[in-house]
């Protein structure tokens, strides 16, 4: 396996476009003996969001962030690209063949990036995207390695990556957020849940959610969630190995060493918490 070992900085380049300021970082990487150099750029978009009901960003490596804003102003999104190849002049051209795309479809604007040219075997690319836009708006996120983080939405959100930490807070009606191996750090107000990590520990604030349903699980970690007084739901806890602790107030509640059922608040519709190997709690407020 490669491990970084150095990382030494030999050039720096600052230009314009018209699409904003862009950034140009020129530097080298080390891995035990055998270099790569890497360029990394930074440069601003926009997007109009009048009539806009969301937002798709899909990226192969890179965290991707969401800040939900009030009202209705234009999306504004700060792209970070890294670029890398076995010499610097590879890396540059790597860089140059990065296109970064902002495009409407139907009432949706897909944020994301493709190689203008074929693409060489000695290239690699890491695209993380930074935004801010109305928070009114349905959320659909996919990366495959990086860090994902979603604020301030008041509609749908869907979230995936498959290697990286989840931190997400929304009151729309529906949040659906999977890791295939990283943590899950949720807090939200709507009514639909589904929140996954193959890998890691899930937590959940649900303490704000009137009628809930859904499902909280983990396959190997840990899963805390929290509810709130007004919180109903019909409740079914489950783990293989690992004990379950309840604070919050449960009716006709059943209990066994792995196992949890009971009616929280008025009940309703089932919510699901699960861990294959990991302790379940069960936090009320």
């Amino acid at each position: 396996m490669w491990r970084k070992t150095m990382t030494a900085a030999v050039g720096l380049l600052v230009s314009l476009a018209s699409s904003g300021c862009i950034i140009v970082i020129a530097d080298v990487d080390d891995w035990e003996g055998r270099s790569r150099a890497k360029v990394t750029t930074s440069e601003e978009r926009t997007f109009e969001t009048t009539g806009v009901g969301g937002v798709d960003v899909e990226t192969h490596n890179g965290s991707v962030s969401f800040d939900g804003q009030s009202g209705d102003g234009a999306g504004q999104v700060t792209v970070t690209k890294v670029a890398r190849g076995s010499t610097q002049d590879e890396a540059d051209a790597a860089m140059n063949a990065i296109e970064v795309f902002v495009e409407p479809k139907g009432d949706t604007v897909q944020l994301g990036w493709r190689w203008k040219t074929l693409k060489k075997r000695n290239w690699s690319a890491d695209v993380s995207f930074d935004i801010k836009a109305p928070g009114r708006m349905n959320v659909d996120v996919e990366t495959h390695n990086g860090e994902i983080k979603v604020a301030g939405v008041t509609g749908d959100v869907d979230i995936e990556t498959h290697n990286g930490e989840i931190n997400v807070n929304t009151s729309g009606k529906a949040l659906e957020a999977e890791t295939h191996n990283g943590e899950i750090n949720a807090v939200f107000a709507g009514t639909s849940v589904e929140l996954s990590s193959h890998n890691g520990e899930v937590t959940a604030d649900l303490s704000r959610c009137a009628e809930v349903t859904g499902s909280v699980t983990s396959h190997n970690g840990a899963v805390q969630v929290s509810v709130g007084k007004e919180t109903s739901a019909s409740l079914e806890a489950r783990t293989n190995n690992g004990g379950i602790d309840c604070e919050a107030p449960l009716t006709d509640m059943k209990k066994s060493k792995r196992s949890l059922d009971g009616k929280l608040g008025s009940g309703g519709g089932k919510l699901e918490i699960e861990t294959h190997n990991g302790a379940i709690a069960i936090k009320g407020s």
